[in-house]
């Protein structure tokens, strides 16, 4: 018994160690993908842990002018207030796979990408993103972007 704990406890931190190997040695560009499917998914999944994981404290949207403070609360707004019938986040942010642009320059970065966000009445922004990011102390940070609607219009919050 004790010889498959060891083992079992063994093959559980070669995993966590491999893994973890395997983040710190890919590609920038790979990082900078992740982060952008990780954003994605804290607003999908609307919890109040995932706010904005990725966006750097002096974050600013070059179109609307807002800074990455009232963004976040403008996302914890529409999380609360933003419901179905059963009482689930009613919007949701696509990515579509494959169809972004990143250009990586030393520590800063641009990554350009179609983003399209949906509501429960099928209503769809469809919009092309310019985010700009830093690499700061080993991670990337989204720092600014703008943003062009290519179809539809941003959803009404009232």
């Amino acid at each position: 018994m004790k010889r498959v704990l060891l083992w079992l406890s063994l093959a559980i931190a070669a995993f966590f160690v491999g893994r973890a190997a395997y983040r710190a040695f890919v590609g920038d560009r790979t990082k900078i993908d992740w982060l952008l499917a990780e954003e994605a998914a804290a607003f999908n999944e609307a919890s109040m842990l995932t706010v904005m994981p990725n966006f750097a404290a002096d974050f600013r949207d070059g179109t609307s002018g807002i800074d990455g403070q009232s963004l976040r609360g403008a996302v914890v707004w529409a999380w609360q207030n933003r419901r179905d019938a059963e009482g689930n986040f009613a919007w949701r942010v696509d990515l579509p796979e494959g169809s972004g642009e990143v250009l990586i320059d030393g520590d800063a970065a641009t990554a350009t990408f179609p983003l399209h966000l949906s509501t429960e009445g099928g209503a769809v922004w469809e919009l092309e993103v310019q985010a700009e990011l830093q690499k700061r102390d080993g991670r990337w940070w989204l720092t600014g972007s703008r943003h062009t609607t290519k179809a539809g219009k941003a959803p009404g919050l009232r």
